[in-house]
């Protein structure tokens, strides 16, 4: 015996559930696109704070630990600005301290770029837990709540510091003495802003 289709004789609120099922949808994608919206804009704000921390270390100064302070400084500066706390309190994102110095390790194919394996820089993990949602009838959009995270980074690369150039000087004037020629006080270390 083949079961009769008897269509349903009373329709009424049939439209009620099509509204509501798609006013959880409309809700649902607007969720995830405001999630997108706000994560790509704190991305750009901390990609920033990267730049110029890596910015700062680069520069040339006395010594490295002047570059690294530098760095530093110039990180707290921007990631404690009050524009940017009230999102990172909020729970919706995590800023971490920033790593600085050089990563060329990290990358073991580096040796394929050549002379350009200048890895050197600042890089800050950042999470977004924003993007951690669990909506209805969708489903979660993943599986760990802090399992939307990045390096945000930034090589530029160091100038050579002052003691990096004034030892470069002091060993090539020692290269030509040991060639068997007098530079004693016929050489001039002028330092400008490179070596």
């Amino acid at each position: 015996m083949t079961p009769v289709f008897r269509p349903l004789k009373n329709q009424e609120g049939i439209l009620t559930l099509d509204f509501l099922f798609a006013g959880l949808m409309v809700f649902a994608f607007s969720a995830i696109l405001f999630s997108f919206a706000i994560t790509f804009t704190v991305v750009e704000v901390v990609q920033y704070i990267s730049f110029a921390s890596a910015r700062n270390y680069s520069l040339a100064h006395l010594n490295e630990a002047k570059q690294r302070e530098r760095a530093t400084e110039k990180y707290q500066q921007l990631a404690g600005d009050k524009r940017l706390t009230p999102l990172v309190e909020s729970g919706w994102f995590t800023i971490g301290q920033p790593a600085i110095g050089n990563f060329n390790d990290e990358y073991p194919n580096s040796s394929e770029f050549g002379d350009s394996q200048n890895f050197i820089g600042v890089k800050i993990p950042f999470g977004a837990p924003i993007l951690y949602k669990r909506l209805p009838i969708l489903g979660s959009t993943g599986t760990d709540p802090e399992g939307f995270t990045a390096n945000i980074v930034s090589y530029l690369a160091r100038h050579p510091t002052f003691q990096e150039c004034q030892d470069f000087a002091n060993q090539r004037i020692q290269g030509i003495t040991s060639l068997g020629y007098n530079a004693q006080g016929g050489v001039v270390v002028i330092m400008d802003n490179g070596c």
